[in-house]
């Protein structure tokens, strides 16, 4: 049989122009996110440690990521603090290399000093984070802002003196409340305890950031008088205004619903807003469940009252955000029965619902969001091991659009686990 093939001609330089012109029309028609999205069911955490973080740098108090330089990838600082030694702040770079690379300069405090805590924020808009550490320091201050030098070097300027701080103050946030891009320090008291300080119904100190990284104490004109005890703030939109809310979570007592007039101005709604829940909250975070545009709210207990559980077992619940910031409680059994001490809300898989990590003495658990208020326990499945964490920190560190974990043993050791498919 004879086979009759025509003769192929040379692809022309307009041939090929047309081709690649063709096939976003292709994927299109297909549907791109068919074929460039990557399979949520296949996503896991997977541990590199060992290929990311420096060896031998002792233990690690807090870590948070940041952007220390104004590359676009993220890197990360750490707060040291070994036994009879000042703690030190150190500015790991992420390097070309895939790695995390201490810097050789690093902040270091004075014999005697203790961190507590710290945060990050872009204080004065050069698209780098300075680091905020609250603590006992031998200036006899509470709260000190390390400076940027916009290529990871921080530094304490003398020219930046922030108000004093409450002595009954012992925790904080930054947060951006008044929507001018500026993030401002909040402080609260989480103790129930009544002093002479306390006894004026003021347990939060709001610190108003007035411009490259100047702060005025402005809580009497913006704060409401509120009760004592507050374990911890979420910020978020609750009433859908395009400016944050507050969200305080009690550590005995009802939570309160503060609302933001657009200008930082805050104003309680608790009565109307919240169910008279009454417990002992240790942790909260804001996700929205059901995709309707309200951002909702879980709150993690030690405790929770007889009267405030929809079952026997009940210890845990979520908020539900019915509109314009006023919540019903909804249970959801599928959270353990014992205490849990965080809990982090994130879009894992990429598919647009919001999975939990839950942090606890026990063990750490991943359940993935499956729709609206469904949930599917898949720690096996998804984290590399079950070990505790005293807390974590969020951000992608390889830069592939998906979230990494960083997180810290009740040992001081770090574990970074990064998203793959």
């Amino acid at each position: 049989m004879d086979l009759i093939c025509s003769r192929r001609k040379p692809i022309t330089l307009l041939a090929l122009l047309l081709l690649l012109t063709a096939i976003p029309l292709f994927l299109n028609g297909c549907g791109r996110s068919s074929i460039l999205k990557k399979n949520p069911r296949l996503q896991q955490f997977v541990d590199h440690t060992g290929t990311w973080l420096p060896k031998g740098r002792g233990s690690i108090k807090f870590a948070r990521f940041l952007h220390a330089d104004k590359d676009r990838v993220i890197d990360l600082v750490v707060v040291r603090e070994r036994k009879g030694r000042p703690p030190v702040v150190e500015t790991w770079i992420n390097s070309d290399n895939g790695t995390l690379e201490p810097l050789r300069r690093f902040w270091k405090g004075a014999s005697g000093e203790k961190i507590h805590d710290i945060e990050i924020g872009d204080f004065n808009r050069d698209g780098t984070h300075e680091v905020v550490l609250f603590g006992q320091f031998a200036d006899e201050s509470k709260l000190k802002v390390l400076t940027n030098n916009g290529r990871g070097y921080l530094f304490e300027d003398p020219k930046k003196i922030l108000p004093i701080v409450k002595e009954s103050m012992d925790r904080f946030d930054v947060v951006d409340l008044d929507k001018d891009h500026l993030p401002d320090i909040l402080l609260f008291n989480s103790r129930k305890d009544v002093s002479s300080e306390t006894a004026i119904r003021q347990p939060v100190q709001f610190l108003l950031n007035i411009g490259d990284g100047y702060f005025q104490d402005k809580t009497k004109l913006l704060w409401p008088l509120l009760p004592a005890g507050i374990a911890g703030g979420v910020y978020a939109d609750y009433d859908n205004d395009r400016t944050l809310d507050v969200f305080l979570y009690y550590s005995n007592g009802r939570n309160a619903m503060l609302l933001n007039n657009g200008l930082g101005q805050l104003t309680d709604h608790t009565p109307h807003n919240l169910p008279p829940v009454k417990n002992q909250a240790i942790h909260s975070d804001w996700a929205d469940f059901d995709q309707d545009g309200d951002q909702d709210l879980i709150v993690l207990n030690r405790r929770l009252s007889k009267s405030s559980k929809a079952y026997e077992k009940e210890l845990h619940y979520a908020l539900e955000n019915n509109g314009q910031g006023y919540f019903t409680k909804r249970e959801l059994k599928i959270l353990p029965p014992f205490p849990v001490h965080r809990i982090y809300l994130l879009d894992g898989d990429g598919d647009e619902w919001p999975d939990m990590i839950l942090v606890s003495t026990r063990g750490t658990y991943y359940m993935r969001g499956r729709g609206p208020w469904k949930f599917s326990i898949e720690t096996k499945k998804r984290l590399p091991d079950s070990q505790p964490f005293k807390e974590m920190t969020f951000g992608d560190v390889n830069d592939d659009g998906y979230l990494d974990v960083l997180g810290i043993t009740p040992q001081g050791r770090a574990v970074l686990w990064i998203t793959e498919f």
